[in-house]
């Protein structure tokens, strides 16, 4: 009687160790929640300096202006500004299995772009480029781009950034 009953107890053991040492695989806290979810948290905790001029993300603007094929994402939702006096930009993605790296290079080449586009332009803009940052999260890749330069570029892509980091389990 007791050999089966330890053989029970170190299965169960086992079992819970490794339920606790697997990780789900999407990262987010919430399976249900939606990229364009995250992208509405962000835009109203920016307020007013969300994205200027914001347009949409779509097939067309991912594939052209970003340089990510559709076909290596599952889904994503974003805004990026239509002005050419702001840097803005918001761009959430999740990458298909193993593709997170190409998307987020693809989101890095944009946002050395955009730097480089305001080098001898305008400071603000400029600023928000310097400070922008591709935040990757699994196969979650966020380029983060926007806020108010004048209470610090940094600190307003900080601000962003934690409402990402809300939606992840850490």
């Amino acid at each position: 009687m007791k050999r089966p009953l330890a053989m029970f107890l170190a299965m169960t053991a086992l079992l819970g160790i490794a339920a606790g040492c697997t990780e789900k695989k999407t990262g987010l806290k919430d399976n249900d929640t939606t990229l364009q979810q995250i992208v509405d948290a962000v835009a109203e905790e920016m307020g007013d300096f969300y994205v200027q001029m914001p347009s949409k993300l779509d097939d067309e603007t991912l594939e052209n202006l970003y340089s990510i094929e559709p076909d290596s994402v599952e889904e994503y939702a974003g805004d990026f500004a239509v002005t050419m006096t702001s840097a803005d930009n918001f761009v959430a993605v999740k990458a298909k299995e193993g593709k997170a790296e190409s998307v987020r290079q693809a989101l890095e080449n944009r946002r050395a772009q955009l730097q480089q586009t305001f080098e001898q332009y305008l400071p603000g803009p400029l600023e928000i480029a310097k400070a922008g940052k591709v935040l990757v999260k699994g196969d979650y890749v966020f380029l983060i781009m926007l806020g108010d330069p004048e209470k610090g570029a940094s600190n307003e892509i900080a601000r962003a950034e934690a409402v990402v980091n809300r939606y992840f389990n850490e």
